[in-house]
């Protein structure tokens, strides 16, 4: 006896998220990639002797079967900001450069000490901008490079510590 399988891609996709009822978010159960963005399988497409799998994002695809097509150029953002979500009421359409500023003006860019890259605090910070010494010496102390030591001085990065 074979498995049931919803024949359309729509029905494939609806069976695949669960209404979360505080948010309204509709939480995608299907495969995820590494920042949490919903995958849907389209096809497998047979190349020499294997098989590949045709990927879209879920936030993608839920846009297009709701809305419509998305234009060249376009990313279908979050409202909500749950990379998981999958409901069309909870996305809209934007450049890159709109999406990255919606994620600046929510905060949402890890910067600083927020940063999983930081190796410095910003209490490091301020002793750097006025400690004495070479500057391969004061990166050594702090374990950061010179270069590092010369750009937080010249408040190329760290510009959010007075």
């Amino acid at each position: 006896m074979s498995r049931w399988q919803p024949e359309t891609i729509a029905e494939r996709f609806e069976a695949r998220y669960i209404p979360e009822p505080n948010s309204g978010c509709w939480l995608w159960t299907g495969d995820v990639e590494g920042g949490g963005y919903g995958q849907f399988m389209l096809r497998k497409i047979k190349t020499g002797g294997k098989w590949r799998k045709l990927r879209v994002k879920a936030h993608r695809l839920s846009w297009e079967l709701h809305r419509g097509e998305i234009p060249a150029d376009t990313e279908v953002c979050h409202t909500c900001d749950m990379p998981p979500c999958v409901n069309p009421d909870h996305l809209f359409l934007g450049t890159h450069q709109e999406n990255m500023q919606d994620r600046n003006d929510k905060g949402r860019l890890a910067e600083g000490e927020r940063s999983p890259f930081a190796k410095i605090t910003a209490a490091d910070v301020e002793e750097i901008r006025v400690a004495k010494g070479t500057l391969a010496a004061i990166g050594e102390r702090y374990g950061i490079s010179f270069q590092t030591v010369w750009e937080i001085r010249k408040r190329l990065i760290w510009k959010s510590v007075p």
